[in-house]
C-alpha cells in the first residue's frame, strides 16, 4: 500500500523547514512516600486499596490505569466520589526546578485536583496563571503570560496544546502524563516554534518504578513509530 500512496505524498518536517534550537529532554525520578507505595501496590497487585477510611477500587484494567495515575500525582478519588490525599514528592520536586531558574515556565497537568496543588505549590515564587476547563477568561491568561505578566502557566493539553504561540518561554514541566501521544507532541510544540530563539527543556517529573515512567516510554515509542511513517512517505 506504502508504493502505491507513495507517489502522491510530500511531506516536510519542521526541522527541515525552520531554523530552531534544539529540544532538551530531561526526567526528574522522584521516589514516592510511604503512603503512596502502599496504596499503589495494593490496587496494582489486589485492585482495591483503601486510605483513611476511603476505598479505591478497580473494577477493570482502564480504571487501575487511570487510578494508579491519580496516586502518582497524591491523590485518588474513592468509591464514594471522595478524594483521599497522601501527598507526592512531585511537589517538592518541582519547588526544586522552580529554585533553580528565573525563567517562565509552563506546567502541563492531567486533572483538576492537580491545578489546585500546584498553582499553590508555585504561587509563592511568582504569578501563575491556568489554562484548563475551568479558566474563566482563556484569552486573558495567554496575553498574561506572553507578556510576562505572569511566571507560570498551569495548563492542560487538552486546553492549551494546540494552536498557540510561547516563544516567551523556553521551559516546559510535565507533572503528569496521558496516552495521547498528539497531545503530548503539540504541547511540547507551544514553546518550539518559529520565533524560538533559546533551546527548549522540557522535564518531565516521575515517580520511580510506575505507571509515570511507563507512560512516558510508550509516548516515545509512539513517536518513533510516527517517524518511520514519515520516512516510508518521503
Amino acid at each position: 500500500m506504502m508504493e502505491e500512496i507513495n507517489p502522491y505524498c510530500s511531506v516536510a518536517r519542521k526541522s527541515e523547514c525552520l531554523d530552531l534550537p534544539p529540544m532538551i529532554d530531561e526526567s526528574r525520578i522522584v521516589e514516592m512516600s510511604l503512603a503512596q507505595k502502599r496504596v499503589y501496590k495494593d490496587l496494582q497487585q489486589h485492585l482495591i486499596a483503601e486510605i483513611d477510611g476511603n476505598v479505591l477500587v478497580a473494577q477493570n484494567i482502564l480504571t487501575k490505569i487511570m487510578k494508579l495515575r491519580e496516586i502518582t500525582s497524591g491523590f485518588c478519588i474513592g468509591e464514594d466520589d471522595r478524594v483521599a490525599q497522601f501527598g507526592s514528592p512531585k511537589f517538592k520536586e518541582l519547588e526544586s526546578i522552580v529554585h533553580d531558574t528565573n525563567e517562565q515556565m509552563i506546567i502541563w497537568i492531567n486533572y483538576r485536583w492537580e491545578v489546585e496543588k500546584v498553582v499553590g505549590t508555585l504561587l509563592p515564587h511568582g504569578k501563575v496563571g491556568t489554562l484548563y476547563g475551568d479558566t474563566r477568561d482563556r484569552d486573558e491568561e495567554i496575553r498574561r503570560f506572553i507578556a510576562g505578566e505572569t511566571r507560570f502557566l498551569v495548563a492542560h493539553p487538552q486546553s492549551a496544546a494546540h494552536g498557540l504561540t510561547f516563544v516567551n518561554c523556553n521551559l516546559q514541566v510535565y507533572f503528569s502524563l496521558s496516552y495521547s501521544y498528539e497531545q503530548y507532541e503539540q504541547s511540547r510544540a507551544r514553546t518550539h516554534r518559529a520565533g524560538q530563539t533559546r533551546s527548549c527543556t522540557y522535564i518531565h517529573i516521575l515517580c520511580r518504578d510506575t505507571i509515570d515512567e511507563k507512560i512516558l516510554d510508550i509516548l516515545r515509542k509512539k513517536g518513533k513509530v510516527q517517524d518511520n511513517i514519515l520516512e516510508l512517505v518521503k
